[in-house]
């Protein structure tokens, strides 16, 4: 009777002590896969220059051309590249898109968009401004985030 007991004792500290041993390990590796940035879709819009312009003493702020109240909605230039290739068909009318979004409302007077839900959405993705170059050179894709600030 007493070795059984002293069995079932040392089975009982040999487990407490994988378990000390083997959590630490696992909520690591928990916090690892927690911590992974999300894969983000990708957008691709035209750069419509009459649409999105860039900003006048900013270079690096592209301004979209419509109305919104005290909040500015712009796109934040993160860097340039010439490497991608995306279908035709997968390149979107800024204006298009933007003026069939929930964020748009073409019936009020004055304030038509509203800049901080629509960077909230587009935030969700990685966003790509497509540009030909002026030169009949390459196409580019200027890689850009959607923010608001308010004046």
């Amino acid at each position: 009777m007493e070795i059984k007991r002293s069995t079932q004792n040392a089975t009982s500290i040999i487990t407490s002590l994988l378990f000390l041993v083997l959590l630490p390990a696992y909520s690591q590796k928990e916090m690892a896969r927690d911590s992974r940035p999300m894969k983000k879709d990708t957008l691709f819009f035209y750069r419509e220059k009459d649409y999105i312009k860039r900003g006048f003493w900013d270079w690096d702020h592209f301004y979209i051309n419509e109305k919104s109240s005290e909040e500015v909605f712009f796109f934040q230039f993160i860097d340039k590249t010439f490497d991608l290739h995306p279908n035709e068909k997968d390149i979107l009318c800024p204006r298009n898109f933007i003026r069939n979004s929930e964020f748009y409302r073409s019936e009020l007077e004055g304030v038509k968009i509203n800049s901080f839900r629509l960077s909230e959405y587009l935030g969700k993705f990685v966003i790509y401004l497509v540009e030909e170059s002026d030169l009949s050179g390459p196409r580019f894709y200027i890689r850009v985030e959607a923010l608001t600030y308010i004046e």
